[in-house]
């Protein structure tokens, strides 16, 4: 399955988990549990960053909403100057990290020039410097002009990780994003745990816990749901998905 296409189902669970209104606080005793074939290849986003995105973890300054059009995340805001070659993007003021530190342009400059150094999706845009102009503007300059650089800052990869998720060899030990969930527990790339971020800068979720795990056999996957084990499963077999219909 196409990375657009895990996107676009992925969204789904974070549209099912952000239901709420800016003053409902999560019910801990909610939880929505999700299962599908694509275990982690690691902590680091470059290599399983849309796990971490789309359960709501990570953030990055841009995203899609649910009809799919392109809008700011953790930039409230930016524009583009007159020669094309200059991008400004104003980061949103008061976000914190699951740890505690605030996100400041000086941090996602630094986060974005790491997956620059990864060769990831970055590494394929005409891009010459990614700077922090004072503490919340992240200035980006190409050699030439690159519409598409909103876009690309949309990527699971490009989420925006706190100082202290990675380690002296520049690894990536811990995932602690600015996201409405923070990571809690992780085993083996297959079990990832996550509990509501209640100093989260948005819109506070109703659900108190979510969990991902990565089931290879779509069988066994339809056997949780009909179990009463997981609430959202990926890529069903047709018998399995009428399994589930005719069960109730």
């Amino acid at each position: 399955m196409s990375g657009k296409r895990i996107a676009c189902l992925m969204l789904i669970v974070v549209v099912a988990i952000m239901g709420g209104s800016s003053l409902v606080l999560a019910d801990r005793s909610q939880e929505l549990r999700v299962v599908a074939p694509w275990p982690a290849k690691g902590l680091d986003p470059v290599k399983s960053g849309f796990i971490f995105s789309r359960m709501g973890c990570l953030e990055r300054l841009t995203t899609i909403d649910e009809k799919g059009r392109l809008v700011g995340q953790l930039a409230e805001s930016w524009s583009i100057s007159a020669d094309k070659l200059t991008w400004t993007f104003r980061l949103r003021p008061q976000v914190m990290f699951h740890e505690g530190s605030s996100l400041t342009a000086q941090v996602a400059a630094a986060s974005l020039n790491r997956l620059r150094a990864k060769k990831g999706i970055l590494a394929r845009a005409p891009i010459t410097s990614i700077e922090a102009y004072g503490p919340d503007l992240l200035i980006i300059k190409t050699d030439t002009p690159f519409a598409p650089m909103p876009a690309f800052l949309c990527h699971y990869s490009a989420g925006i990780l706190a100082p202290a998720s990675i380690n002296g060899q520049g690894r990536v030990v811990r995932v602690m994003g600015t996201g409405p969930y923070r990571l809690v527990e992780h085993k083996g790339g297959k079990l990832f745990r996550f509990e509501a971020f209640d100093r989260y800068w948005g819109a506070k979720p109703e659900i108190g816990k979510t969990s991902y795990h990565a089931i290879p056999k779509g069988e066994t996957r339809g056997f949780t749901i009909m179990a009463g084990q997981a609430e959202i499963a990926f890529t069903l077999s047709p018998m399995a998905a009428e399994k589930i219909r005719r069960s109730g």
